[in-house]
């Protein structure tokens, strides 16, 4: 197993707000699964005490997608499906912000409250 770095560029086409749940030092390795070396991204929760690991396989056809990260962020007991909900209508710069008022408030609402836009 190899690791190494996320290129720039392929780090700046993660913009879903989801990947705002995880920490930025996403590590690239290429795994040996039987005969076949698969190249992978494996993402860290953020969450205060969660330390799991989500793999991505970049060989598969849905190498782009954040299904995987939007489950475990549902059921991670930092985060919840409460957290993700209020946080699906912003970037992940916005999320990354509001991620950072909750851990200090405790307060969701006050967290996820839009500025300018009305409630939440």
């Amino acid at each position: 197993m190899s690791n190494y770095l996320p290129t720039a560029r392929a780090q700046a086409k993660w913009t879903a707000n989801v990947y705002a749940y995880f920490r930025p030092d996403v590590k690239a390795e290429i795994v040996t699964v039987g005969q076949t070396k698969r190249p992978r991204y494996v993402f860290t929760c953020a969450g205060i005490g969660c330390q799991k690991v989500v793999y991505r396989y970049l060989d598969d056809k849905d190498c782009t997608s954040t299904g995987n990260l939007r489950k475990h962020v549902k059921k991670c007991k930092a985060w919840g499906h409460e957290v993700l909900a209020m946080s699906d209508e912003l970037t992940a710069s916005q999320t990354r912000e509001a991620l950072r008022t909750y851990i200090k408030s405790g307060d969701i609402t006050t967290a996820f409250q839009r500025k300018g836009k009305g409630k939440v």
